[in-house]
């Protein structure tokens, strides 16, 4: 069966909601953490660069025409959720790249090259260019669950709920990405901690918008119903109960529930979250589309 909207689609639904995750929970340290905390944003800030610059590309890939591109970033047209959806991309990637820019500045290795300059420059401004970006971010993510609600698909359509569990979705993911890249690292030890109570917090409200989700769509009538059957039933049914209940939700969220766990079963759990948020977005998708 042939989907107009594919992997392609999939795969940039979930890395914007990590970049845009990987910021908000960057800049939030930075702004509210102390010293220690504030070097999460030195690992937040480029993971969110470069997952934009991904999800850029999956965009031209799936689109295919370069003229196609060229038109969504030529012209912005308010009514279009494609074209409001290209400028998102390319206004968070400058915040996003600034403030990359800044947490290199203050790096006695790389402060001193052309992007450590500009970080250095710029800083004076740091926490209004960090105020917008993370309306920009938040704009970015619920904006990935919006644009499947204004088509005609009766599962995407038939509640308002996509945008904010993908904004659940993609805080957690973000958490599960800067948990990743600093692995082991002594000094974050503790802000690594304050990260995962954050995801467990975030993991539990996406159970419940989840669940919030499943039971509007079996009450709102017999076409949601149909299209709820579609998503947690026959072949996308499994990969929905094991790829995003189990591995993405369950698991992690029994993992972080303890006080004390083994490092390597931290890191296995936080890539099970990056799992289960990629495969939720996938399963939409493609039910949506049957």
């Amino acid at each position: 069966m042939n989907y107009e909207w594919g992997i392609l689609v999939g795969l940039y639904l979930f890395v914007a909601g990590v970049a845009g995750g990987a910021y908000f929970v960057a800049a939030i340290s930075e702004l509210f953490g102390n010293e220690r905390d504030r070097k999460v944003a030195d690992i937040g800030y480029p993971i969110a660069f470069l997952m934009i610059i991904i999800g850029a590309l999956l965009i031209t890939l799936d689109l295919g025409n370069p003229d196609r591109v060229w038109r969504l970033f030529s012209i912005l047209n308010i009514q279009s959720p494609m074209s409001i959806g290209a400028w998102s991309i390319f206004v968070f990637g400058i915040f996003a790249f600034l403030n990359m820019a800044m947490a290199i500045s203050t790096s006695e290795r790389f402060k001193n090259t052309i992007l450590g300059k500009l970080g250095g420059f710029i800083s004076p401004a740091k926490k209004v260019i960090t105020w917008i970006g993370i309306v920009v971010a938040s704009y970015l993510v619920l904006y990935t669950g919006v644009l499947l609600g204004v088509t005609s698909q009766v599962l995407w359509t038939s509640t308002y709920l996509l945008g904010a569990l993908f904004m659940a979705s993609g805080v957690s993911t973000g958490i599960a990405a800067i948990s990743l890249i600093a692995g082991g690292k002594e000094e974050l030890r503790e802000s690594i901690r304050k990260l995962e109570k954050a995801d467990k917090r975030a993991i539990i409200v996406e159970v419940a918008i989840l669940s919030l989700l499943i039971i509007a769509l079996y009450f709102y009538g017999t076409e949601p119903r149909l299209a709820l059957s579609r998503l947690i039933g026959g072949t996308i049914g499994i990969f929905f109960w094991i790829g995003v209940v189990i591995l993405g939700l369950v698991l992690p969220l029994l993992s972080l529930l303890k006080r004390e766990r083994a490092p390597a079963i931290t890191n296995i759990m936080m890539f099970f979250i990056l799992i289960g948020g990629f495969v939720m977005r996938y399963v939409l998708l493609i039910a949506g589309q049957i």
